[in-house]
C-alpha cells in the first residue's frame, strides 16, 4: 500500500546472489510499472554456481552470531540444478533489549527440459523477531557529559534527564519483570501461544515477521526468431509488531517513563472488569500473485521488439490482537459496532482496536522495440496499466448492518520512454534518454484505511525525465560521466483532519513540484587483472518549485 521495500524480510539473499544491478529509470527495462529513479535486478543463477559446500561464521559483540551453510550441485546430466541456503543469526543487540532471533532460506533449482524449454524455481524467506528502540531521546539521558560539551545544548535540561544507568545502551521500550508472573512466559502471535524471548524482562516493542517469495520462471524459444519469458510468483506475509493498549502503570524514575510491568500487572488481577492495560500485536497478513510474460521477436538483426504483460492481484489485512492480558482475564473493547457486551470481552489472540482488509489489483501492458546496427543503438517504449484499491472495516456498520466498503474504480496511468546510443570513437560513446510517465497514486494516497475515507479524485504523479551521459574506455581505464533532469509534478502526499465540524477528511498537498538534476561520475583504474581502483561521486540539485496548497477531498 506505501510502495516501500523491507530488506529484512530477505535476509540472507546476498549469500545466493551472484550479482545485484541498478539499473536506470529510463533504461530498457521491462517492466510495464513506471521506474523512474531506477529498478533493482537481483541475479540468483542455480546453474552458474559450481558444486560444493560452504559454511560461513560470524561472531560479534553482545553475543552476535550468525552461521551460513550453502550447498550447490552444478550441473547434472546437462538438465538439472540445485542450489540452497540456510542461515542462523541470534544475538542479543548492543541496545539494552534489542535481541535478534532470526532465521533465512533460499533455494533454487533449474530445469533444462530440452533445448527451447528451461524452467526455474526460487523459494526464500526470512522469519525474525527481535527487540526494538523505538523511541527518539534527549541526548542527557544518555550522557551529561557529552551533553554538556555541545555548544547548542541547553544545560537546564540536564535538570530534567537524568542520566541513565546503561547510558548510551538506555532503551525506555524495555524494562525487567518480577519472575512470580509466570504465566506471561508464554503470549500470543502469528495465531498461538509462544514463549516470551525472556522471562527476566518484557519488550513493549518487538518486531516479527515472515513474508516468503516464491517464483516460478519459464524461457522458451518459440522459433529462432522468436522467444517467451514468463514468470509466475506468489508472496505471502505474516507477523507484526507489539505495543501496548489501554492504561499502563509506568516507572518515571529513569530519565523517560517506562513501563512497570509488576505495577501493571497486579493492578489488573485486581480490576473486577479484567485488564487495563495488555500488550497488543499490530498484525499484516498479506498475499500477492502474479504473472510478468514478455514476448521477444527479432525480425530483423538490427531490430529487436518486445511485448509484454504484467498482472498482479493483493490482499491486505490490518488488525490488532491481545498479545498479553498481563495479569487479567480478559479485556474490554468496544471497537466493533457488531459485538454484543458479552462479545466485547477479548482474550488471548482476540481482535481489537480496528481489522480491515485491503486490495490491490494492477493490470499493465507495455510494447518496446530496440534497433542495433553499426554505431548507433536506440530504442522506444510505451506501456500502460490499471490500478485498483479497495477497502473493508470489518468493525464499521455502513449504515445499513453491512461493513463499510470502499473500492476506487480503476485508475489508468501510462508511460513513454525512448533512447540512443552512438559510438563516437572505437572506445567513446554518448547517449541520451528521455520519458514521461503519468504514475497512478499508491493505495494510501487514495484510501486512508485508518479512518475510511477516499479521495474523490486523486491525481496521478507526473514525471518528465530527460539524461545525457558519455561513456569512454581504454586498455586500463574506464571513465562515465551523466547529467539527469527529473520534473516531478503533482507528488501526492496526503494527511488526515478533522475538520471543524466534526467530520474525518484526507487533505492532499497539491502544487509540491519537484526538480532533481545532477551530476555523477563514475572511473575505474585497472593496472592487473588481480587489482581495481574505482572512483565515483555525484553532485544533486533537489528543490520545490511551488509551495503545497491545501485541498480537501
Amino acid at each position: 500500500e506505501n510502495g516501500w521495500v523491507y530488506w529484512s524480510n530477505w535476509d540472507g539473499l546476498a549469500d545466493a546472489t551472484s550479482s545485484i544491478q541498478m539499473q536506470r529509470g529510463l533504461s530498457a527495462v521491462n517492466l510495464a510499472t513506471p521506474s523512474i529513479g531506477g529498478t533493482m535486478n537481483v541475479i540468483t543463477d542455480p546453474s552458474a554456481v559450481g558444486a560444493g559446500v560452504r559454511y560461513k561464521q560470524e561472531f560479534g559483540n553482545d553475543g552476535f552470531m550468525k552461521s551460513t551453510v550453502s550447498a550447490a550441485t552444478g550441473t547434472i546430466n546437462g538438465k538439472y540444478s540445485f542450489m540452497g541456503t540456510l542461515v542462523r543469526k541470534k544475538g542479543d543487540g548492543l541496545i539494552k533489549g534489542t535481541w535478534t532471533d532470526a532465521w533465512a532460506y533460499y533455494f533454487g533449482a533449474a530445469y533444462q527440459a530440452n533445448p527451447t524449454n528451461r524452467f526455474e524455481l526460487y523459494v526464500m524467506g526470512a522469519p525474525q523477531r527481535h527487540g526494538q528502540n523505538l523511541y527518539k531521546q534527549n541526548i542527557g539521558a544518555y550522557s551529561h557529559e557529552y551533553a554538556k560539551s555541545l555548544d547548542d545544548y541547553d544545560p537546564a535540561a540536564l535538570e530534567v534527564f537524568k542520566e541513565a544507568e546503561d547510558g548510551r545502551l538506555y532503551n525506555e521500550n524495555v524494562n525487567d519483570i518480577n519472575g512470580t508472573y509466570q504465566s506471561a512466559g508464554l503470549q500470543w502471535w502469528n495465531g498461538g501461544l509462544h514463549p516470551r524471548y525472556s522471562d527476566q524482562f518484557i519488550n513493549e516493542r518487538e518486531n516479527y515477521y515472515h513474508k516468503p517469495l516464491a517464483n516460478l520462471n519459464w524461457y522458451s524459444q518459440l522459433s529462432d526468431n522468436m522467444n517467451l519469458f514468463t514468470t509466475v510468483y506468489y508472496s505471502g506475509g505474516v507477523g507484526g509488531g507489539t505495543g501496548t493498549y489501554g492504561s499502563m502503570g509506568w516507572d518515571y524514575s529513569g530519565p523517560s517513563r517506562v513501563v512497570d510491568w509488576d505495577a501493571t500487572i497486579e493492578r489488573n488481577k485486581a480490576n473486577a472488569d479484567g485488564s487495563r492495560g495488555i500488550l497488543r500485536n499490530s498484525v499484516n497478513t498479506q498475499w500477492t500473485v502474479g504473472a510478468i510474460s514478455k514476448l521477444n521477436y527479432k525480425p530483423t538483426k538490427a531490430v529487436d521488439v518486445n511485448i509484454g504483460l504484467d498482472w498482479r492481484t493483493a490482499e491486505i489485512n490490518h488488525f490488532r490482537e491481545v498479545r498479553d492480558l498481563l495479569g487479567g482475564a480478559y479485556y474490554r473493547n468496544t471497537a466493533s459496532d457488531f459485538w454484543t457486551e458479552e462479545e466485547q470481552k477479548r482474550g488471548l489472540g482476540d481482535k481489537i482496536a480496528y481489522y480491515n482488509t485491503n486490495t490491490v489489483d494492477w493490470l499493465g501492458f507495455y510494447a518496446q522495440s530496440e534497433y542495433s546496427m553499426g554505431r548507433l543503438t536506440a530504442y522506444g517504449m510505451g506501456g500502460y496499466s490499471m490500478i485498483s484499491h479497495s477497502y473493508v472495516d470489518h468493525f464499521k456498520d455502513d449504515g445499513t448492518g453491512n461493513e463499510l466498503t470502499i473500492e476506487s474504480g480503476n485508475i489508468p496511468g501510462f508511460q513513454v520512454k525512448g533512447g540512443a546510443q552512438y559510438s563516437v570513437l572505437e572506445n567513446l560513446d554518448v547517449y541520451g534518454n528521455v520519458g514521461y510517465v503519468s504514475k497512478v497514486p499508491i493505495f494510501d494516497n487514495v484510501i486512508d484505511d485508518v479512518n475510511g475515507v477516499k479521495a474523490d479524485n486523486p491525481e496521478n504523479e507526473k514525471f518528465t525525465s530527460f539524461e545525457l551521459g558519455t561513456n569512454w574506455f581504454a586498455e586500463k581505464w574506464t571513465i562515465k560521466l551523466s547529467y539527469y533532469y527529473t520534473k516531478w509534478v503533482d507528488r501526492a502526499i496526503s494527511r488526515g483532519v478533522t475538520l471543524e465540524n466534526g467530520d474525518y477528511a484526507i487533505i492532499f498537498l497539491t502544487g509540491m513540484n519537484q526538480l532533481h538534476t545532477g551530476l555523477e561520475f563514475e572511473a575505474a583504474y585497472q593496472p592487473a587483472s588481480w587489482v581495481r581502483l574505482g572512483l565515483a561521486g555525484a553532485v544533486a540539485s533537489l528543490t520545490y518549485l511551488a509551495d503545497g496548497t491545501r485541498h480537501h477531498k
